[in-house]
């Protein structure tokens, strides 16, 4: 009898194990799936924004100190941040080829000083 109990402890503990093991490694290959979700799907999103990022950043911005813009039919002078309003001039807009004038309504980026005042001299007369 002794030996019968101490056979049923021995199966019930082996399964009491083995349910353990399951258990583990069950829910450990669901955390590792989840895991391997989250990193493909950070992975593709990644590989998504990468080649906008790449282009943006390939880019070669040149710095300028001045933008020259259309205001009421005239060009005007702005900072560099196209925001800052700095002086109107008396060049028409009209006055101007039609290339100078599509530029103007972009804006025409200028980076320093001499460049500014070539551009308006030549335009003025």
């Amino acid at each position: 009898m002794k030996r019968m109990i101490s056979i049923c402890l021995f199966a019930a503990a082996v399964l009491i194990c083995v349910i353990c093991l399951i258990r583990l490694y069950g829910a450990g290959d669901a955390q590792t799936e989840e895991v391997r979700y989250k990193e493909t799907r950070i992975l593709i999103e990644t590989e998504t924004t990468e080649p906008e990022e790449l282009a943006e950043s390939m880019s070669i911005r040149e710095p300028y100190a001045y933008l020259i813009r259309e205001k009421d039919g005239f060009l005007a002078v702005y900072g560099g941040d196209g925001i800052t309003f700095l002086f109107e001039t008396n060049i028409r807009l009209s006055s101007l080829d039609a290339a100078v004038q599509e530029k103007a309504v972009m804006g025409i980026p200028i980076t320093d000083e001499k460049e500014l005042y070539d551009f308006l001299e030549s335009y003025s007369s």
